[in-house]
């Protein structure tokens, strides 16, 4: 939408080449300063490329007691990496939430701690791997959408199960309790 943006950043940068132009705040040097692994601190970096991209300048990020990030400015935001890339979604009006996956056969060892039976129902084999990784997705950006790390993936999330096919659109509902 015109209130919603998508940035994915190719990480090809060494950690120097990414710190380039980015401003350390308090709150963002004491988060860098526990990463240990050069994957994780590069994917760090350019997710603070991404909020440089968006405006120019890279905003201090704080985080809820959930671990959800927040920007003061009133922008909702949401982050993802993936092997060599990290991405951002950001809304001026409403919660976002991004997903980043590479499609791998690792998925089908864990579905059944995320798919719901009628989920199942709906995946081809032929298209198993990309359809599970989709699944897994949208509930990761329900979680993320709500900062609420506790959500059960089978009982309180569920996907409109949809036919798989590249950029295919479903919809997903969060039950809590009675709510």
């Amino acid at each position: 939408s015109e209130s919603t943006s998508i940035i994915i950043w190719r990480i090809e940068e060494t950690e120097v080449e990414l710190m380039h132009g980015i401003q350390m705040h308090v709150s963002d040097a004491q988060r860098f300063q526990r990463f240990t692994n050069p994957k994780k601190r590069n994917e760090f970096l350019a997710l603070r490329q991404c909020l440089k991209e968006y405006f120019g300048h890279n905003p201090a990020v704080h985080y809820n007691e959930d671990g959800k990030p927040f920007l003061k400015n009133g922008y909702h935001i949401s982050f993802s990496h993936t092997d060599g890339f990290a991405g951002m979604i950001i809304c001026d009006k409403n919660p976002v939430g991004i997903d980043l996956e590479l499609f791998r056969d690792r998925i089908k060892r864990i579905a059944h701690k995320f798919l719901r039976e009628e989920e199942k129902r709906s995946i081809q084999n032929k298209t198993e791997v990309e359809h599970l990784t989709l699944y897994w997705g949208a509930k990761e950006v329900m979680v993320k959408i709500t900062g609420n790390r506790r959500l059960n993936f089978i009982s309180e999330l569920s996907v409109k199960p949809f036919p798989y096919q590249p950029n295919c659109e479903t919809s997903g509902t969060i039950k809590i309790d009675d709510y």
